[in-house]
């Protein structure tokens, strides 16, 4: 028997890339050993027979093996069946080695080949049935999930629809509130732009009245200090009395109260032959305002006035028929503030005479040099001088009359009334004068 031939006959037949190895080596592990016996036993004729019918059937079996079996199975099926169907193949070759062989060992490995191949067939069918039936559980139970997830996702979409009604309705509220708030806010900035429109007003008007008033404090010192002095140096003439008046404005709280006792003043000074000095530059040494009332006092002498009156911005002479250089005479006259609840008594210098001599001249200096400081600077300096024997021979203590404070030194019948460090002062004395029957300011 050509078994090489059949080995190659096996070999042409093209079967899948997994079986062409281990299946075809298998089968013909086991088959080659049953050619061989069953050649042994029969002659010559009978073997070539057999084993061309046995490479047909083999070669039969496997391209319909490759063709609608093996496909369908795993790998590792194939091996196993060769395996199991060895001792099978064994015996049925051995009993119907004989004229029938040939037949007999077909049909029978045809039908071996069947039962066994439909029982793993069966077999995986049933499995596949199986995964079947679980997938089926699976996709039910997916299904299921899906339908809960659509149940959730439309409850979302009714509470989403809802937020978004309640969004809205909060954000309707807020622009309302919006809106009413930028309305009250227009109102204030409304009544804000008013009252920024009075005040800017009332501002122009100041500026006016107080640049009237600068030009005339200009125009008024300097009369006082120039062109006056050449006039009034040494004895006057023409029954012209020498004699000034002073007051002094430094910044615009003084300078407003100068403007409401100007006319006053003015009036005044006019009406008794006095010439009126209003000035309003600072200290020469730098020091507090208040000492540049010392300063003038010491121009006015150099200039050679006999008599100078000195009268704060915050006093108003309320009298204008009575002559106040009728109570100055030798050295200086001030009053004394003693009926104050809250200040002790001492000598207040806001209204201060002074007459012309070389002992008033040489208190005046010796005032001006006096250290800085005290309760009320130049005052508190006046009050110490006045104190040492030089000096005291020339001080005269006037009546309050002449320097009435409103509110502590109530006077029968004053002269001058005075406001010393009455917040409400301007408003006061605007009062006063307008009983005076003068209009106030410029």
């Amino acid at each position: 028997m050509d078994l090489g031939r059949i080995k190659q006959r096996g070999r042409s037949k093209s079967l899948l890339g997994w079986l062409t190895n281990p299946v075809r080596s298998v089968f013909w592990k086991l088959a080659i050993p049953y050619y061989e016996g069953i050649a042994s036993e029969v002659d010559v004729d009978q073997k070539r027979n057999l084993a061309t019918k046995l490479s047909d059937w083999q070669d039969d079996l496997l391209d319909r093996l490759e063709e609608a079996v093996l496909p369908q199975l795993e790998t590792r099926i194939a091996p196993k069946l060769f395996e199991s169907l060895q001792p099978e193949l064994s015996r049925k070759l051995e009993l119907s080695i004989g004229d029938r062989v040939g037949a007999l060992a077909v049909e029978r490995l045809k039908a071996l080949v069947a039962e066994r191949l439909e029982v793993l067939v069966n077999a995986r069918m049933t499995g596949a049935r199986k995964d079947m039936v679980a997938l089926a559980h699976r996709l039910s139970g997916l299904e299921s999930e899906a339908g809960n997830s659509q149940a959730k996702l439309q409850a979302l979409r009714v509470f989403s629809e809802g937020l978004d009604v309640k969004v809205l309705s909060e954000v309707q509220a807020a622009r309302a509130f919006t809106q009413a708030l930028q309305l009250e806010k227009n109102n204030e900035i409304a009544s804000l732009r008013d009252a920024v429109n009075g005040l800017s007003a009332q501002l122009a008007e100041s500026y006016v009245r107080y640049g009237l008033l600068a030009q005339r404090i200009e125009a008024l010192a300097g009369h006082g200090r120039s062109g006056q002095a050449e006039e009034i140096q040494g004895p006057q003439s023409g029954g012209r009395q020498n004699r000034t008046l002073i007051q002094y404005a430094s910044g615009p709280e003084h300078e407003n109260l100068l403007a409401l006792t100007f006319e006053v003043h003015s009036r005044y000074c006019r009406q008794h032959g006095i010439e009126y000095w209003i000035d309003n530059t600072p200290d020469t040494k730098g020091r507090s305002p208040h000492w540049r009332k010392v300063e003038l006092l010491i121009e006015a002498m150099a200039q050679g006035y006999d008599q100078v009156a000195w009268v704060d911005t915050d006093c108003v002479i309320v009298d204008p028929s009575v002559d106040i250089f009728a109570a100055s005479g030798f050295g200086i006259a001030v009053c004394e503030s003693f009926d104050s609840p809250t200040i002790e008594r001492h000598l207040n210098t806001g209204v201060l005479l002074a007459g012309r001599s070389d002992a008033t001249i040489e208190f005046l200096k010796a005032w001006n040099e006096m250290p800085t400081g005290g309760r009320w600077e130049d005052q508190s300096a006046f009050i110490d001088l006045m104190a040492t024997r030089p000096y005291r021979d020339l001080l005269t203590v006037l009546p309050n009359r002449f320097n009435c404070l409103a509110e502590h030194m109530e006077a029968r019948e004053p002269i001058i009334r005075a406001f010393h460090g009455d917040p409400d002062r301007a408003q006061k004395i605007a009062a006063l004068i307008r009983q005076i029957g003068i209009t106030p300011g410029l």
